[in-house]
């Protein structure tokens, strides 16, 4: 469905299901400046297990045959999980995933990219971005830079580390040091980054880049904005779940996150997330 058309039923294609083969999981959707859409997943376990990859160039009515990104078998890893995916302006697509230990238990083993410039036919190399103990990676083209972000589990801290379109992203040199981001702990993962602009359009000149996650210990949704140099100042909004009728419980009890972050017309922000508490769900 086109944005103009999202709000009605009508304006959707009936539901099929995609893909046909594997167990798959956490699929990730882009768009190229051509309109072709690409759908990335992981199939997790199995003897399939691995990042695969679809193509639409019809908005979405049909689709190819999926495209192995990375062997997960070959590679000789027990789990891959939590993929992202990003297009560049240069028509560049970028992945990232997760190396998870075979029962789940274990922390992470660290994060992986990989770029493909033919529109996902080849890929290059796996490349370490992140060492263990990190998850929940997120890609964005922002200001002529591939950002990554990613979650540190310890304290559940927000990661941040780029490079430029014309570096060499393959190049472990190429990417900047990871960055810490201030007033960013003790947030649930994943989170929701989003792009609002570009530069040189008469919207936002300047183009702007959103961070918004869930506080551990309140609940509450926190959100920055970058502003050229440095982030702003981290804002905090109360759901006011007992409004709802949510009864919010804390780290132990809950599974909540924040699903995804978008720009909406008229320069709103626009945030989808979840809240499974023991009693209700949101």
């Amino acid at each position: 469905s086109t944005v103009e058309q999202a709000g009605s039923s009508g304006g959707w294609l009936p539901a099929g299901t995609l893909p046909k083969d594997g167990i798959a999981s956490w699929p990730q959707l882009a768009m190229d400046a051509s309109g072709t859409l690409y759908l990335l997943y992981s199939i997790s376990i199995n003897e399939n297990r691995g990042l695969y990859i679809m193509t639409s160039n019809n908005s979405g009515e049909t689709w190819s045959q999926p495209n192995r990104v990375f062997d997960a078998v070959s590679a000789g890893w027990g789990l891959v999980d939590h993929p992202t995916l990003a297009v560049t302006p240069d028509g560049v697509l970028h992945a990232a995933w997760v190396k998870g230990s075979p029962d789940g238990s274990a922390s992470p083993q660290g994060i992986y990219y990989a770029s493909s410039t033919d529109g996902g036919l080849t890929w290059s190399d796996s490349l370490k971005v992140a060492e263990p103990g990190h998850d929940w990676p997120r890609l964005v083209s922002f200001n002529r830079q591939l950002q990554l972000f990613y979650s540190k589990l310890a304290d559940h801290g927000v990661w941040q580390r780029w490079v430029t379109y014309n570096g060499n992203t393959e190049d472990p040199q190429g990417w900047g040091t990871p960055v810490n981001l201030p007033g960013w702990s003790n947030i649930s993962a994943p989170f929701g980054v989003a792009v609002s602009g570009d530069s040189g359009s008469a919207e936002d000149p300047a183009g702007a880049l959103h961070l918004v996650g869930v506080d551990i210990p309140t609940g509450s949704l926190r959100y920055s904005a970058w502003e050229g140099e440095r982030w702003s100042q981290t804002e905090t909004y109360d759901p006011q779940y007992p409004v709802m009728g949510v009864i919010y419980q804390t780290a132990a009890q809950t599974d909540f996150a924040v699903s995804a972050a978008t720009r909406l017309a008229g320069g709103r922000l626009g945030i989808v997330w979840k809240l499974n508490s023991i009693n209700q769900e949101a």
